[in-house]
């Protein structure tokens, strides 16, 4: 009786470890070392040459400025002083009574009284393949009109209301350059520098 139960026993111990192996228990330490091992994926060196390639592409600035010139980077707008005695169609006091520059007040994006140039007036500066305008102008006459205080655009940081944005230390700028032949508006943008800074807007 004795001897039939130890065999049974052993029967019972061999039968639960088939079972464990069954359900997925954990391998042990010799059938995880004879587990086939995945090798790692091999690089693509096309890929790696393209990444490499566009690694030393050097960042497009446009021109430096020349004498008297103005570059806006981000708008790729440039502008130089004006000739002296040139005659446009468009006054400086008549600048001020166009209407997109009445709306700049009217629709609150600045306040005060904006500083006013003529200058010559180029557009379409922007790096190859990029952005592009119609009909970009090249030393077209124009009225510059920097108003010096303007709140923050919406729509991204420096924006009043968002959190970690220290309005009150954030200075922007509006500025509205209008054809002095045809009163057309060339642009009009936002600079912003501070410790917030707002995405700069063009209508």
């Amino acid at each position: 009786m004795g001897n039939h139960c130890r065999a049974s026993y052993v029967l019972a111990l061999a039968l639960v470890a088939f079972l464990g192996v069954a359900c997925g228990q954990a391998p042990t330490l010799a059938s995880a070392a004879a587990a086939p091992q995945l090798a790692p994926p091999t690089p693509d060196p096309a890929l790696a040459a393209t990444v490499a390639s566009k690694a030393k592409v050097p960042v497009w600035h446009p021109a430096p400025p020349g004498p008297g010139e103005r570059v806006y980077e981000s708008f790729g707008v440039r502008t130089s002083p004006a000739p002296p005695g040139i005659v446009t169609a468009v006054s400086a006091a008549d600048v001020l009574t166009v209407p997109d520059v009445v709306n700049v007040s009217a629709e609150k994006l600045a306040t005060g009284t904006p500083d006013i140039e003529l200058r010559l007036v180029t557009t379409g500066d922007f790096p190859p393949g990029s952005e592009t305008v119609n009909n970009p102008l090249k030393d077209q006459p124009g009225w510059v009109l920097t108003f010096q205080s303007s709140t923050p655009a919406a729509g991204g940081s420096g924006v009043p209301g968002q959190p970690g944005v220290d309005v009150e230390h954030t200075v922007c700028t509006f500025t509205i350059i209008i054809d002095a032949t045809s009163a057309a508006d060339i642009a009009n943008f936002q600079e912003c520098h501070g410790f917030g800074r707002s995405p700069s807007l063009r209508r």
